[in-house]
């Protein structure tokens, strides 16, 4: 009878082995000694700070407004802007020329005046005169030369573009007194429409006979008579 001897199974079986152990990788022997890297957080859609519930992403409604008032605030400093512009140029600007043409038109303002008032007065010595060759037909004329001289020494027509550029300077000829220097007086006189209505008065005083004598203040202080 046989007995089984120990360790016989193993020698009965030579091609048979004990299965090999897996191969350690350089990965896990690096996470052995290292300790593997933990798994990336995932966000939840809040975060806690301090017991502060903080929204990891704004509502679609408050990005839309804030997008929205953009354009707003664009325009009130636009407007804003240009208002304040037009506030320092007035200051700057206005006050200045104001200051430059304020001279020159009261001068020629004085002198249409001057006219209007001896063409005024030479209508009514006209219209109350008892002379016979004075008919209606020349008063009527005289009249008529009055109206029309309102009219053409206004102040739309003295200063008009016709005479004036808009920088202030005349566009007529002016002659100057003593070496040529040009004064606002000059300016006046030179003026077509006041020259117009100086000869035109100059005319109706001849055919008439009417002599003026008028007070006005000379460049002095003092007052000179002078005649019209």
């Amino acid at each position: 009878m046989l007995r089984e001897v120990p360790g016989s199974s193993a020698l009965s079986h030579p091609n048979m082995s004990p299965s090999p152990e897996a191969p350690i990788t350089t990965s896990e022997l690096h996470d052995d000694i290292f300790g593997s890297a933990p798994t990336s957080p995932s966000l939840s859609p809040s975060l806690q700070n301090n017991d502060i519930q903080i929204p990891a992403q704004l509502p679609n409604n408050t990005a839309n407004s804030e997008r929205s008032d953009i354009p707003r605030l664009r325009s009130v400093h636009v407007t804003a802007g240009y208002r304040d512009g037009i506030s320092v140029s007035k200051a700057e600007h206005v006050q200045h020329g104001f200051d430059e043409g304020f001279s020159l038109g009261a001068v020629i303002g004085v002198k249409a005046g001057f006219l209007l008032g001896v063409l005024e007065g030479l209508v009514r010595a006209i219209i109350q005169s008892s002379a016979s060759s004075i008919n209606d037909k020349v008063k009527q004329d005289v009249i008529a030369k009055f109206v029309t001289a309102r009219q053409d020494l206004g102040l739309q027509s003295l200063f008009a573009r016709e005479w004036f550029g808009e920088d202030g300077i005349w566009k007529f000829e002016v002659e100057g007194r003593d070496e040529g220097e040009v004064t606002f007086r000059d300016v006046a006189d030179a003026h077509p429409v006041i020259g117009k209505w100086a000869t035109e008065i100059d005319e109706l005083k001849k055919r008439f006979g009417v002599e003026f004598q008028v007070r006005a203040r000379s460049e002095g202080d003092d007052e000179e008579e002078t005649t019209a």
